[in-house]
């Protein structure tokens, strides 16, 4: 997908959110999701960045945290592809946090195993 495709999808996210269900909403943040991955994966690193900067807006908006861990957790490798390791980092151990303080189990896993393969430079 071209740049100004996702740039216009998330100009319409924004603009429609508020007046969405509950359920709207939260299909919409999963399609949004989906979507950040893929500009990811495009190596559109900045797109894919502003999409979970608008992710982790509306999820602390709406206090959940769970979210925001596994969020936190995936622009965390955007950041590591742009070679900024440091925002990676900052990323997981805000993840690791809030995994802990939720008791997600599997995610702190995760983000620890995340946390080590960054430092070891993988």
């Amino acid at each position: 997908m071209k740049k100004e495709e996702y740039i216009k999808i998330l100009e319409d996210a924004d603009k429609s959110f508020d007046s969405l269900t509950d359920e709207e909403k939260n299909d919409l943040l999963l399609s949004i999701n989906e979507y950040a991955e893929a500009a990811n994966l495009e190596k559109l690193y900045n797109i894919a960045i502003q999409y979970y900067e608008f992710l982790l807006k509306k999820v602390r908006e709406i206090n959940n945290e769970w979210t925001e861990a596994a969020l936190l957790n995936n622009i965390s490798d955007v950041y590591k592809n742009l070679g900024r390791r440091d925002l990676a980092l900052d990323a997981l151990l805000k993840s690791l946090e809030l995994r802990k303080k939720v008791g997600d189990v599997h995610g702190e896993l995760i983000t620890k195993m995340n946390i080590e393969l960054l430092k070891s430079g993988k």
